[in-house]
């Protein structure tokens, strides 16, 4: 799954304003400096942490699907939009913990699955 360039440009700026925010502690934080540096950021970005942080416009189905398949749990950030059956049963078969986040009207399908 690869990102889109609108989805790659606010991770990207996402990510700088993190590094920056991030200089004066000794641990700097989850991003590497030289992924910003060299562009390969989306490289190492795994979907469930574009999930998380992308605002809900740039956020897509395929994007939300491949990002529950990786964690279930990122169930809760994608909009309620795009949360279909399939995308849904594939976050509880991932971690049951994502029945959680699963729309009340979908429930009963996915529990019952």
């Amino acid at each position: 799954m690869e990102l889109n360039k609108e989805q790659e440009e606010w991770l990207r700026n996402f990510q700088i304003q993190q590094l920056n925010a991030n200089r004066s502690k000794p641990n700097r934080g989850p991003f590497r400096e030289e992924f910003c540096d060299k562009g390969e950021y989306s490289a190492f970005l795994q979907v469930c942490f574009a999930v998380q942080h992308l605002p809900d416009e740039l956020k897509t189905g395929e994007l939300c699907l491949a990002a529950v398949k990786q964690n279930g749990k990122t169930l809760e950030y994608v909009p309620d939009a795009l949360k279909t059956e399939e995308l849904c049963l594939a976050a509880v078969q991932n971690d049951d913990c994502a029945l959680a986040y699963v729309p009340e009207e979908l429930r009963d399908k996915i529990h019952a699955d």
